[in-house]
C-alpha cells in the first residue's frame, strides 16, 4: 500500500539512483521535520 504523498519519497530515490547516492548518505542526510522525505533515513536502514 502506498502511503500519502509517496510520490516526494519516489522522487528522492529516484534522485538517489541516477546520482548513485548511497543508503548510508540518504540516512546522514539532515532532513527537515516533519516532512515525509524526513521518513528516509528509517526506510533505508
Amino acid at each position: 500500500m502506498a502511503r500519502h504523498n509517496a510520490s516526494e519519497v519516489i522522487n528522492v530515490f529516484a534522485l538517489a539512483m541516477k546520482h548513485g547516492i548511497k543508503a548510508t548518505a540518504l540516512a546522514e542526510f539532515p532532513w527537515a521535520y516533519p516532512t515525509y522525505t524526513s521518513d528516509l533515513k528509517y526506510m533505508v536502514k
